[in-house]
């Protein structure tokens, strides 16, 4: 069986006197008192979804309806980021650092 992987965009920004996070795509979150925290707090959480939905035989499903793209073999050499939406906070995604999750 082909290898299978979702790109999935983890954002996270500072509230008034807390970080917080979401999955854009698939809608985890989190929040904490530090930006590192809540990243890698999320990026498990997203993980356990991913793997939950997967057991379950609906993440394809789920991908579809949200539309998250299942790349085969590899990912392509350059993915364009969503637009994400402006907040008076500010808001970043830890593109350095993004979360590959075998959907398969």
């Amino acid at each position: 069986m082909a290898r299978r992987f979702i790109l999935l965009t983890l954002c996270v920004w500072r509230e008034e006197d807390y970080w917080a996070g979401e999955c854009i795509e698939l809608g985890t979150a989190t929040d904490g008192d530090d930006p590192d925290e809540v990243r890698d707090e999320l990026s498990s959480l997203t993980a356990t979804l991913v793997d939950v939905l997967a057991e379950d035989g609906e993440l394809e499903r789920v991908l579809q309806d949200r539309g998250v793209k299942i790349y085969t073999d590899e990912l392509p050499k350059r993915v364009t980021p969503p637009e994400l939406p402006v907040r008076e906070q500010g808001r970043f995604s830890w593109q350095e650092k993004p979360l590959f999750a075998a959907a398969g």
